[in-house]
């Protein structure tokens, strides 16, 4: 089973903790809070952050946001470049960081939220998701199962008796996995189209009646269409998360869908990848003075009022959470019992085999 327990209460404390320790760094500057060791390593120094996505994202516009305010609390204000590596859903950039990228502080990327789910299924992972270098978060993720108004069904008790096609960019895809999970854990009628490029072909792809419903994180939502969920062209059926949103009230976790113990432990394992959402990690075994430098100069730029502000305007979701959280959660996901993680891959056998 993987035990998540008191991880809630504990980001909690954290987050206060860190609310403490960004005013205190905003008030005595960035450079005075570490030892000098740090500042020689780092000032005139360029310090790469690797985004798993092609320029002009999403991820690339709040990595590049991020970049800009995490020189400023770092102890000799590095500048910060911020390097494109798309491909694989993520994997490309995953295996680099881990494996290439240089370990001295001088690398981080954004590791894809799905990266530890990657690594379970077998598939082209050759890193292990609990011994990145975790640093910090800027939200977590909320994974929709939406349906369009046109679908032949209207609840989730009519997809146990009919068929409802979903669109995914690959077997990958969380919008692959997703839909599995509904089918062989939970039992509805799901059936996945592969081929979409990304989250607007797929909309479009509704609008024809070619498939039925998708699933994605409310960012990429309400980026790509905005006003489907406010007008009714398409409507939240279930959601994939570790706890429930207030900004879905009547629309049911997955996780409380599930008739037993084992079910639930399948659906909860799966739903962890929502923690990380939009993370930062260095390689493996980053000196820890400078992994503890990037935490700490991370966690005040997240409380600083002009990057929140920025991240406002853009429309990104807040929801900040330490390196040392993510660490913790990271290890108890990557550690989770052989019966666990053998059940996972039966749930998911079918995508596990292509």
């Amino acid at each position: 089973m993987l035990d998540l327990s008191g991880l809630k209460l504990q980001s909690f404390s954290r987050a206060a903790v860190a609310g403490i320790l960004a005013c205190l760094l905003l008030t005595i500057g960035p450079a005075r809070s570490q030892p000098s060791d740090i500042e020689d390593f780092y000032k005139g120094r360029n310090v790469v952050l690797i985004v798993p996505a092609a320029a002009g994202g999403n991820l690339d516009f709040s990595s590049r946001l991020l970049a800009r305010y995490l020189s400023k609390y770092i102890p000799g204000q590095p500048n910060i470049i911020v390097q494109n590596m798309p491909g694989g859903g993520g994997m490309t950039m995953s295996n680099y960081l881990f494996n290439v990228a240089p370990k001295d502080g001088s690398a981080i990327g954004l590791v894809y939220q799905t990266a530890g789910i990657d690594e379970t299924l077998g598939t082209q992972a050759r890193y292990k998701f609990g011994e990145f270098s975790w640093i910090g978060r800027i939200s977590p993720s909320t994974s929709l199962v939406v349906l369009h108004k046109s679908a032949p069904v209207r609840s989730l008790a009519e997809m146990k008796s009919r068929e409802v096609l979903f669109g995914s960019p690959g077997k990958s895809s969380q919008s692959t996995f997703v839909p599995t999970l509904m089918r062989t854990v939970l039992g509805y009628k799901t059936r996945v189209i592969y081929g979409y490029k990304g989250a607007a072909e797929m909309f479009i792809a509704m609008e024809r009646g070619e498939i039925n419903a998708r699933t994605g994180s409310l960012d990429s939502i309400m980026a790509t269409q905005p006003e489907w969920l406010k007008t009714g062209e398409a409507f939240a059926l279930a959601e994939l998360s570790l706890e429930k949103k207030p900004t879905f009230d009547g629309v049911p976790l997955l996780r409380d869908l599930a008739e037993t113990d084992a079910q639930r432990d399948v659906l909860d394992y799966m739903a962890s990848y929502t923690a990380f959402g939009v993370a930062y990690a260095g390689p493996p075994n980053m000196p820890a003075k400078r992994l503890e430098a990037f935490r700490m100069a991370f966690d005040a730029a997240l409380q600083d009022p002009e990057l929140k502000a920025e991240l406002d305007r853009g429309g990104f979701a807040y929801g900040p959470e330490t390196g040392a959280y993510l660490q913790e959660l990271a290890r108890k996901f990557s550690s989770a019992s052989p019966d666990l993680v053998k059940r996972v891959l039966a749930a998911l056998e079918e995508q596990v085999k292509q």
